[in-house]
């Protein structure tokens, strides 16, 4: 999770600055500022085999990490992909698995069931079970 705080400045402060120079030009529109900046990005096309120069490196992105998609939005894609909408007991027709409230464990899903219902903790209450 991010530790957005005055104690704990960034590690490279130029790139932080650069985007968020690229939002404001943007007018704050996120989506045009992902597409434009960071998809194209070098960084962001990066292979996840890493090389000699990279294989010890896990701080700064010299190699794309593999990580399995979370169940919600496995669902969502496998969806969108084949055209099927997937139904969640009392929610409306095109609710997404995403949209539900942190993963719904209630909404009786195989797929999510099978694949693992993300918990989706916020930092303020992983500080309140502490």
């Amino acid at each position: 999770m991010d530790d957005v705080r005055i104690s704990n400045p960034p590690s490279n402060k130029e790139l932080l600055e650069a985007l968020g120079k690229h939002l404001a030009d943007y007018n704050y529109d996120m989506k045009k500022a992902g597409s434009a900046d960071i998809c194209t990005s070098r960084t962001y096309q990066l292979s996840s085999t890493p090389n000699a120069s990279n294989r010890e490196d896990d701080s700064f992105f010299s190699h794309a990490k593999l990580r399995r998609l979370r169940a919600d939005v496995l669902l969502d894609s496998i969806s969108s992909a084949t055209g099927i909408t997937t139904a969640f007991g009392n929610y409306p027709t095109g609710f997404r698995a995403l949209q539900l409230f942190e993963g719904n464990r209630r909404s009786g899903n195989y797929f999510l069931k099978t694949f693992g219902i993300s918990s989706r903790d916020s930092c303020q209450r992983l500080g309140n079970a502490a």
